[in-house]
């Protein structure tokens, strides 16, 4: 399957990675409970995203997961596509509809 060019070499890790851990190592030490939420992604630009770098992801999550005890929220395909704007930036509407889940289904959870 063919990907866009940016996607063709898609590894997790780098700076951001590493920025990331480091951002997570130090919550977790003080006691911070912090949630990573995938953002909403329309289904034009998650098609983009073969299985591998899905796969990969998901891994990195789970990792994320086990060694900092964060807790990842998976909403790249929770968001309608008559709701985006263009494939990464909703609509008022969609902000409106992405707040609600994260209120409803994360937030209130916590609280």
């Amino acid at each position: 399957r063919v990907t866009r060019s940016g996607l063709l070499y898609f590894k997790v890790g780098g700076l951001s990675a590493r920025a990331l851990e480091r951002l997570l190592e130090r919550y977790k030490s003080l006691g911070v409970t912090t949630i990573l939420l995938g953002v909403p992604i329309s289904s034009p630009s998650r098609a983009e995203y073969v299985p591998e770098i899905h796969a990969e992801f998901l891994a990195y999550m789970q990792k994320l997961k086990e060694r900092y005890g964060v807790y990842f929220v998976d909403y790249r395909d929770r968001v309608p596509d008559e709701l985006f704007r263009s494939a990464y930036y909703t609509t008022p509407q969609g902000a409106l509809y992405v707040s609600r889940l994260i209120t409803q289904e994360v937030l209130a959870l916590l609280w």
